[in-house]
């Protein structure tokens, strides 16, 4: 994988497990983590300045609730620790800090969104979707 171009090493390790819970994989499926969705947030921030204090902001909100919960930083837990942290965020009751500066709901919202966004944009996902590609004869217009 790529170095990130602005996220920590921290902070990508906080947004990529979060991803992971937004669509997790299954066994003959991926998920955000296996198409790169953070890869596709880290690609956002470099070239979005706007989005970079909600992402900083909310990969230490992360952080921050989880060690005030379980000592640990969001990444380092299990998936039902990091479920319930994600469902406090999305609802405005995660403990900490960051979240004094940055709104935990909006926060939720944006990276629900970048997630999809990376994970139906994604060609790992297309068999899913049954969408063949842009690159299907069948899909082309000429014209």
């Amino acid at each position: 994988d790529p170095a990130p171009e602005f996220l920590t090493p921290g902070e990508t390790a906080a947004i990529a497990a979060a991803c992971a819970r937004i669509i997790p994989s299954a066994p003959s499926e991926p998920g955000a983590a296996e198409v790169g969705a953070v890869r596709a947030i880290d690609f956002l921030c470099a070239r979005t300045p706007a989005l970079r204090p909600l992402y900083r902001g909310g990969a230490a909100g992360l952080d921050e609730a989880a060690r005030s919960l379980h000592g640990q930083p969001f990444a380092a837990l299990p998936a039902a620790r990091q479920d319930e942290i994600l469902s406090a965020v999305r609802r405005g009751k995660a403990p900490g800090a960051a979240w004094k500066r940055i709104p935990s709901p909006v926060f939720f919202d944006v990276l629900l969104i970048h997630t999809k966004a990376a994970y139906y944009t994604n060609p790992a996902s297309f068999r899913l979707t049954g969408y063949p590609g842009i690159f299907d004869p069948a899909h082309r217009k000429h014209g």
